[in-house]
């Protein structure tokens, strides 16, 4: 609460800041009154690191006596075993029932197999801007049959609770009712995460020259698990050319596999063909498709049969355009499955169940495949780790109507997003594998992570102040460094031990970390890995390119080199089962050598 003293002719000059945590108000009346201290801006809680709190001796200005009426949401407590809710970090309304569903699912199960000519009926769509507008090639092409509907207005959720005015008028002329909350729910989480963000711009360029500093040296440990076998290797990197297919011909050409990107961008269904052609697989085998598609929540994809491994593959692409962005920011943690999941994947995932799960099952059932692999990269990845929980609680049913008893259902993951906390990541280990290359910042974002970055900024800002912008910019040693960097590992230990304030998400599964050598940067190996790697964000130069298509591309035929030159000896590596059970994942610093890389050299 920021208390202004109102100037008429002046700008309204700034008193102090009351902070209240909603967390405090657990047990509370809903209507109550107390007094709250007064700081100065620069002084309040969440605008100072832990450390920095600890030092600071000032006092408050004063104290408000404020009247609060609040309801704190309480998490439904549903029967789900000996499982006890935890508590969202950020409260939304749960719009949809977990047990309504799964009745909804059933039932569009069992009509898709009482349907003859259900495996006739996917969707074959592919947007092109030379075809006219979306609503012309929903004519034109055959959609599903149980297709996405009209969205109903069900009313506001709580994140239309705090009004916009520009956004509502101007978003009510140019954008559909479901994007405008969604641009909503996003404006909310930056208002969120920003709450207490008094830094300047310098003050931030600071901080992150500060950070990827600090972190140089730094880099999670090579566990010396042993290398991943060979068929783990040659399983990721055989499912991985299905999820670069998913990008169509861009990402086919971005890492330069296509047949020119001019050659490609003027054909016909360009991303259908190029998938085709990249997967070598007949046009009859791509069974179901949607590129380019134009709704929050709904990610392009395909489903294609795998004649190789008598599977169906489901493909879901990762970030591509506005939308796919909208439904990574869309972050906010919901109560599912006694834990917690991102809320925008996991209605993305919810979209695949209702509208194409029942076909595909349907399909799966007459025609005696095998297995069904779902697979994705980045956004894709993280919604098919959701996609494939969802599925797992139904594989009794799905084991029921195949005709194979040993039908079963996987996920290879490149490069996912966050998505779920970690009670929920460790129960899937033995169907979902992740595959991380090194200090990957995708598959370590969450809300959580990104508070903790967000306090390593203030303690980078605080440990440099004694420095100048200057020094840090242009002109320092070592020797000016080294209290700065002593500070700020200082703000990094106490956020490692102290209670968990803000949740975070993990990456589902087994996780699988691809490494380059330090002693040869050619040489790449896979090993197991845990998935508290997800725990921090490290701040480097590197941590957005090595989640680019091209880097996993180049990693997996290197990787699978590495494990073929390694001696059969019987030793079996570290599971990533053994790797969930450490308590902590130890960070350690690069000797400093001739040999050593740098930290932000990628693949070429």
């Amino acid at each position: 609460l920021d208390l202004y003293d109102r100037n008429i002719l002046l700008r309204d000059r700034h008193v102090g800041r009351a902070e209240i945590k909603l967390s405090h108000l657990q047990g509370l009346p809903e209507s109550f009154t107390s007094f709250y201290e007064i700081w100065d801006r620069t002084k309040s809680v969440s605008t100072m690191s832990h450390v920095a709190g600890k030092k600071t001796l000032s006092s408050n200005i004063g104290a408000i006596k404020l009247r609060i009426h609040y309801r704190y949401q309480q998490a439904p407590q549903l029967d789900v075993g000996n499982i006890q809710r935890v508590a969202s970090i950020v409260p939304v309304t749960q719009i949809d029932s977990e047990l309504e569903d799964d009745s909804n699912f059933l039932a569009q199960l069992s009509e898709a197999m009482m349907d003859s000519d259900s495996d006739k009926r996917f969707q074959k769509y592919e947007e092109s801007s030379s075809e006219g507008s979306s609503k012309e090639m929903n004519k034109r092409h055959m959609r599903f049959a149980t297709g996405l509907d009209d969205d109903d207005d069900d009313g506001d959720d709580d994140a239309t609770n705090v009004q916009y005015p520009i956004l509502d008028m101007v978003g009510s002329w140019t954008i559909a009712p479901e994007t405008h909350k969604v641009v909503k729910a996003v404006i909310r989480i930056a208002a969120a995460f920003g709450q207490g963000f008094e830094l300047t711009n310098a003050q931030i360029l600071v901080a992150v020259i500060v950070l990827e500093r600090f972190y140089r040296n730094i880099t999670s440990e090579r566990m010396d698990t042993g290398l991943a076998t060979l068929e783990q290797v040659e399983h990721a990197g055989y499912f991985w050319r299905f999820s670069m297919a998913c990008y169509g011909w861009a990402g086919i050409n971005f890492v330069g596999k296509g047949n020119g990107i001019i050659k490609d961008f003027i054909r016909w269904r360009s991303d259908h063909e190029c998938a085709i052609d990249f997967l070598r697989i007949p046009k009859e085998d791509l069974l179901a498709y949607e590129f380019h598609a134009s709704k929050v929540f709904h990610p392009s994809y395909y489903v294609a049969l795998d004649r190789a491994t008598n599977s169906i593959v489901l493909a879901i692409r990762g970030t591509m355009s506005a939308f796919d962005t909208m439904t990574d920011l869309v972050c906010e943690y919901q109560q599912w499955k006694g834990g917690l999941v991102h809320g925008g994947m996991k209605t993305s995932a919810l979209w695949f169940m209702t509208h194409l799960v029942p076909q595909l099952m349907a399909y799966i059932s007459k025609h005696g495949v095998s297995a069904l692999n779902i697979v994705g990269h980045s956004l894709g990845a993280g919604t098919a780790s959701i996609l494939t929980m969802m599925l797992l609680d139904h594989q009794h049913e799905f084991q029921s109507l195949m005709k194979s008893t040993k039908f079963r259902i996987q996920c290879h993951a490149f490069a996912p997003a966050c998505c779920v906390s970690k009670d929920l990541a460790d129960q899937y280990r033995d169907n979902i594998r992740c595959y991380v290359y090194e200090d990957d910042i995708v598959s370590r974002l969450s809300y959580g992570s990104m508070m903790d970055v967000k306090t390593m900024m203030l303690g980078a800002v605080e440990a440099a102040a004694h420095m100048g912008v200057s020094k840090v910019l242009l002109r320092s040693t070592d020797k000016d460094w080294e209290p700065t960097l002593a500070a700020v590992a200082e703000v990094r230990h106490q956020i490692k031990n102290a209670p968990v304030q803000h949740p975070k998400l993990y990456i589902a599964g087994s996780v699988f970390q691809l490494w380059r050598q330090l002693d040869d940067e050619e040489c790449v190996e896979m090993k197991p890995a845990s998935n508290r790697l997800c725990e921090e964000v490290l701040i480097k130069p590197a941590a957005l390119s090595q989640h680019l298509l091209g880097i996993l591309d180049n990693a997996f035929p290197k990787a699978r080199e590495s494990s073929m030159m390694v001696p059969s000896n019987g030793s079996r590596p570290a599971s990533p089962t053994d790797l969930a059970m450490e308590k902590t994942i130890h960070l350690t610093r690069r000797k400093s050598s001739s040999s050593s890389l740098s930290s932000s050299s990628s693949l070429s």
